[in-house]
């Protein structure tokens, strides 16, 4: 679909299917219309990996403040949008209770952490992001819509950013959550259903973005969420190849280990810089960004770190104070 728009992402711009980099991925809007406010999470090959064991950032740190609201407390739910098939008609197998239960258990551990008090350096307007919260988790079952985009990796089996939105929209309305920006979405999808940032499918998931986050101008405020689509694919563009570092999976399941990176990133994110004007370096890429596929030394228990007890291999997370890639906060 031409349209002349701006996608935030952190490395680069998507300008109506083709990509420019530089400074210019904050840009508010092009062509006279507001800018899709959604920041991706590039799959591993599409990253530049820099950095030294002295400062392991990438981008062009520091992070900076520009002004915009970040999130004080972070409260989390959780959509798993599940069907019973996919758009071809395949069964989903739906996804499955341990891939569910350790992303709940995820949500519920984050609080307190050494990781998540990296965030506190990153005040903005008065407010630190000091809390993070898990409210619920849902199921939906609304079948996927046909005929929205294509592509190699998964074929008719995609949804779109505008149907991921409308999913967040409905099942938000539908629980009485109130648009804010303490309240986050995220939206897991089964096994082999890929996504498009548009029908055109200039930006598809496993391709170019293994996740991203993003904002919903919504009823007076904004609804955040986050598309989560499932880490591995037939076609084998997975989302948890790390290069440059070596990613655990203590749980043992290889999946749910994967996300729940890709979750971190993006929470994280969507904590410092939730409207996509708050934290971010001079080359666009935000607090995960810069440490993005860099992990930490695996630990007795198999993770690179603990929270509330719990092992998870998590990627670094960006300190200003640090002036590297830190997996605990100042």
């Amino acid at each position: 679909m031409k349209r002349s728009i701006t996608i935030a992402v952190g490395a680069a711009v998507v300008l109506a299917g083709s990509v420019v980099s530089g400074a210019a991925a904050q840009s508010p809007a092009v062509g006279g219309l507001a800018a899709p406010h959604v920041h991706f999470f590039l799959t591993p090959h599409a990253y530049r990996m820099a950095g030294s064991p002295s400062d392991e950032r990438q981008g062009s740190p520091p992070l900076v403040d520009h002004g915009g609201p970040i999130m004080h407390k972070e409260v989390s739910y959780a959509i798993f949008w599940d069907p019973s098939q996919l758009q071809d008609g395949t069964p989903t197998q739906g996804i499955n209770r341990k891939y569910k239960k350790l992303i709940s258990k995820y949500f519920g551990n984050t609080n307190g952490s050494a990781l998540f008090h990296n965030n506190v350096q990153y005040t903005s307007q008065g407010s630190v992001p000091k809390r993070t919260a898990f409210a619920q988790a849902w199921v939906d079952t609304t079948p996927f819509p046909t005929g929205h985009c294509s592509y190699s990796d998964v074929g008719s089996n995609c949804v779109t950013d505008a149907d991921i939105q409308a999913r967040v929209v409905a099942d938000a309305a539908a629980h009485g959550i109130s648009s804010s920006t303490s309240d986050m979405f995220f939206v897991f999808t089964p096994e082999n259903e890929g996504s498009c940032f548009d029908s055109g499918c200039s930006a598809p998931a496993y391709e170019y973005y293994c996740a991203y986050h993003g904002n919903i101008p919504n009823a007076g405020g904004n609804l955040i969420y986050a598309n989560m689509p499932f880490p591995t694919v037939k076609s084998g563009n997975n989302c948890y190849y790390a290069p440059g570092g070596k990613q655990q999976f203590p749980s043992g399941d290889v999946n749910a280990d994967a996300v729940l990176n890709v979750t971190s990133h993006e929470q994280i994110e969507a904590i410092t810089d939730p409207l996509l004007n708050a934290w971010y370096d001079a080359a666009g890429y935000e607090i995960g960004d810069e440490c993005a596929w860099d992990f930490g030394s695996t630990l007795a228990d198999g993770g690179d770190v603990d929270l509330n007890g719990q092992p998870y291999g998590l990627q670094k997370e960006a300190s200003n104070a640090s002036q590297n890639c830190v997996l605990a906060g100042p």
